[in-house]
């Protein structure tokens, strides 16, 4: 048997899996967006810049699969907390400009059906597991 292939993950491998889902999907916005730079008319630039889009909600989908465990492993509010700068640098109040898109469309995928549906619901688990280890 492989180590580790069965074993549950710990509170620091989810938070990092997390960050780096969600540093994934971010490039994709990015790599959509380069798509529709080199010719927004095109066909194929379209069905690229999707392809990168839904792979984006795929990966953040997965990302928040991996907050949510890492809210079930925090053994206190400090880690509740950690876990929730990720919501300051999506919504740009950690660095003071939020994460934009030249693009109009790739900026809307990116606002309204990426990030603020999934800080919501990073909201709702933080606010979830606080009550419990209150």
């Amino acid at each position: 048997m492989i180590w580790g292939l069965f074993s549950k993950p710990d509170y620091e491998f989810s938070r990092e899996r997390m960050w780096t889902l969600v540093k994934s999907a971010i490039d994709k916005f990015y790599r959509a967006q380069s798509y529709l730079e080199k010719d927004r008319y095109s066909t194929i630039q379209i069905q690229s810049a999707k392809g990168a889009i839904n792979k984006a909600y795929k990966e953040l989908k997965e990302a928040m699969y991996n907050a949510e465990q890492v809210f079930k492993q925090a053994k206190d509010i400090e880690e509740l907390e950690a876990v929730m700068e990720i919501r300051q640098v999506l919504t740009g109040s950690l660095y003071g400009n939020p994460i934009q898109f030249d693009h109009e469309h790739v900026n809307d995928a990116w606002v309204n059906y990426a990030r603020d549906p999934w800080v919501k619901q990073l909201t709702e688990l933080y606010n979830q597991y606080n009550q419990k280890l209150r």
